[in-house]
């Protein structure tokens, strides 16, 4: 009995007195993805191939991410993350299989390391996660965009338009035209 209370008492002051992410007092917001990218150690942007098991259904803190740019550091052309911490005091980087994702990992902020990230396709968990665009991205970390017209998740409208423009004309052509009446 000496033994257990003694046990209790221990893991009683560990989590009053442990790391601060085991203190309610630590909550803090999402680094910042803006000012990461000017510090991180490594740069990508990517497509979460895989996600799971979830902790919160449908987000997932384990991940892997197959990268399609990298644009400051090195990474492998898989990328796999459990528990991924977004700075201390603010929590994990969260996914969903299919979401497009910019990392800034080992970036500088709060006085310490952090891994910002920022939603370019998918929605992110929190309100404080930033979304961006492949071009956005490029550009703030002031490399010139890939060679390709528009980010490739975006819905290129003005072939939209034009397409239905097309549909319609055709259409028209081909209605039965009704027969001119006789005065």
């Amino acid at each position: 009995m000496g033994k257990a209370f003694a046990l209790g008492a221990l893991v009683l002051v560990g989590a009053m007195t442990g790391a601060p992410a085991t203190r309610g007092a630590c909550d803090g917001p999402a680094p910042s993805f803006t000012n990461g990218v000017q510090t991180a150690e490594t740069l990508v942007i990517g497509e979460v191939i895989a996600a799971g098991p979830p902790a919160f259904a449908p987000n997932s803190f384990s991940f892997s991410l197959r990268v399609d740019h990298v644009l400051r550091g090195d990474a492998p052309g898989v990328m796999e993350f459990k528990d991924l911490v977004l700075q201390p005091c603010a929590g994990l980087v969260t996914v969903r299989m299919g979401d497009v994702i910019a990392l800034a990992l080992g970036a500088s902020e709060f006085g310490g390391e952090v891994n910002p990230v920022a939603f370019i396709r998918g929605s992110p968990s929190r309100a404080d996660i930033e979304r961006r665009s492949i071009t956005e991205v490029f550009t703030m970390a002031g490399i010139p965009p890939p060679a390709m017209a528009e980010d490739p998740f975006e819905v290129p409208w003005g072939f939209v338009a034009l397409a239905g423009v097309l549909v319609v004309a055709t259409a028209l052509m081909f209605l039965p035209r009704r027969p001119e009446r006789e005065a």
